[in-house]
C-alpha cells in the first residue's frame, strides 16, 4: 500500500439515477434503478450483536498515481437549491436529566494537517457534546451497520434527510463498478449511536441506492459517490425511524460551492474506536476535485457522513444577518482519505455532483416513491 496514496471506505448497496434508463446499451438490465432488498428473516438480537461485534472499517487503496488526469470540477454558478428539514417530536432535553443541559466536554485543540498550519487545512476534531441523542441536528446523524455483498460486516456513518431517506456514501451500499452483484446483503441504521445504545432504535434498509456512476464504474475522486436507503419501519413499532430524530434538511443542487464552510459528523474507527459520534469543523474547497477538499483527522468508518450547513441553533437580530442564513442543511457525504496516517485530509462527494451531474432529483424521487409505497404519502415530499 503506497504510505502516500489514498483510501476510500469501501461498503456495499444502492439507488441508481434514472440516467440508467437511458443506458440500454449499457450490460446490465437498464431497467434497474432501485435495488430492494430481498426479503429476509428478522434478525435476531444474537445475529445482531454479532454482526456489530465482527464489524470493521472497510479500506480501498486508490490509484496511487495521483497526479493522474481528474476530470476538472464544474462548480456551481448558481444558488444552491436547498429541501428544509425537520427538528422531529422529541424534547432537546430529556426529563429524566432534570432538564439541565450537560456541559460540554473533551473539545480538542486543533489539530493541523502535516505542513498546512496557516491553510486551509486548519480544523478542529472533537467528540460531539452534549451527549448527540439529546438534540437536533445531531440526533439526526447515525451509524450504519452493513454485510456486504462478499459477506464483510463493516459500518459506515449516515444522515436522516426525511423520516426514512438516509444518505450516505456510494461505497457505504454497493462495492462500486461491478453492477447488480455489489448490493449489500444486509443493511442497518442506528440514529445516535451511541456505544452500544440505540437511543432512537434502529430501522433496517428496504431499498438500496447509488449513482450510476458509481454503479457502473466504482471510482471515487469522481465527485459521484453517493448512496442512499429508504428504511423499514423502526424495529418493533410501526412508526418511521426520522419522526422523533428529525432529519436534515438538504442542497438539491449547485451544491459544489467554490468554498463552503461545513460540520462533518461520523463514527471513524481512529476516534473512539468508532463508538461515538465525533465532529470536524472546516472549510471545504471545492476548487480541486469535483469532491470537496478538506482537513480532517478522521479515517475509516467515517465514510457517508454528512457535512452539514450553519449546524445547530442561531437567534440573529442582526439588520444583515449574513449570505446564507439557513441551518442544519446536508451538501455532502465523506467519500475518501489518505492513507498515510500524516496527511488529516479528506473529500466529499456533493449530493448533486459536480455541474449537477449526479441527478439527485432523481435519485431523490425514486427513494421518496417507495419510501411513500412502504409508509404513506406523508413520509417525503417529492422534489
Amino acid at each position: 500500500m503506497q504510505t502516500f496514496g489514498l483510501f476510500g471506505w469501501r461498503g456495499a448497496a444502492g439507488i441508481v439515477g434514472a440516467a440508467l434508463l437511458a443506458a440500454a446499451a449499457a450490460p446490465m438490465a437498464s431497467a434497474q434503478v432501485l435495488h430492494e432488498v430481498p426479503a429476509a428473516a428478522a434478525m435476531s438480537e444474537a445475529a445482531w450483536e454479532q454482526m456489530k461485534a465482527r464489524a470493521v472499517p472497510m479500506e480501498r487503496t486508490a490509484d496511487p498515481a495521483v497526479a493522474r488526469a481528474l476530470a476538472a470540477p464544474v462548480f456551481a454558478t448558481e444558488a444552491a437549491v436547498i429541501m428544509p428539514g425537520n427538528p422531529g417530536t422529541a424534547p432537546n432535553v430529556f426529563a429524566a436529566e432534570g432538564g439541565v443541559d450537560a456541559a460540554p466536554a473533551g473539545a480538542a485543540p486543533e489539530n493541523y494537517g502535516q505542513g498546512n498550519a496557516g491553510t486551509m487545512y486548519h480544523y478542529n476534531d472533537y467528540l460531539q457534546q452534549p451527549n448527540p441523542v439529546k438534540y437536533y441536528p445531531w440526533r439526526a446523524a447515525g451509524k450504519i451497520w452493513f454485510r456486504t455483498w462478499n459477506g464483510i460486516d463493516t459500518w459506515c456513518s449516515g444522515a436522516l434527510i426525511a423520516p426514512s431517506i438516509i444518505v450516505t456514501a456510494g461505497h457505504c451500499v454497493h462495492a462500486g463498478g461491478n453492477g447488480s452483484a455489489g448490493w449489500n446483503q444486509r443493511t442497518v441504521f442506528v440514529p445516535a449511536a451511541n456505544g452500544s445504545a440505540e437511543p432512537y432504535g434502529r430501522c433496517e434498509a428496504s431499498y438500496l441506492g447509488t449513482t450510476t456512476r458509481w454503479f457502473n464504474e466504482g471510482n471515487i475522486l469522481e465527485g459521484y459517490d453517493v448512496g442512499i436507503i429508504v428504511c423499514g419501519k423502526r424495529l418493533g413499532t410501526r412508526r418511521e425511524i426520522g419522526r422523533n430524530t428529525g432529519w436534515f434538511g438538504h442542497c438539491v443542487a449547485n451544491c459544489l460551492q467554490s468554498y463552503w464552510f461545513l460540520t462533518q459528523l461520523g463514527y471513524p474507527q481512529n476516534y473512539y474506536n468508532g463508538d461515538r459520534m465525533t465532529t470536524s469543523q472546516h472549510l471545504s474547497e471545492g476548487t480541486s476535485y469535483p469532491d470537496y477538499f478538506y482537513g480532517t483527522g478522521m479515517r475509516g468508518g467515517s465514510s457517508g457522513g454528512p457535512h452539514v450547513s450553519n449546524i445547530g441553533e442561531m437567534q440573529d437580530n442582526s439588520t444583515n444577518p449574513g449570505q446564507f442564513t439557513l441551518r442544519n442543511i446536508l451538501f455532502a457525504v465523506t467519500s475518501w482519505g489518505w492513507v498515510a496516517h500524516e496527511w488529516k485530509q479528506q473529500g466529499a462527494s456533493t449530493l448533486s455532483g459536480a455541474g449537477n451531474a449526479n441527478d439527485w432529483v432523481t435519485i431523490y424521487n425514486q427513494a421518496c416513491r417507495e419510501s411513500r409505497r412502504l409508509h404513506g404519502a406523508r413520509s417525503c415530499s417529492l422534489l
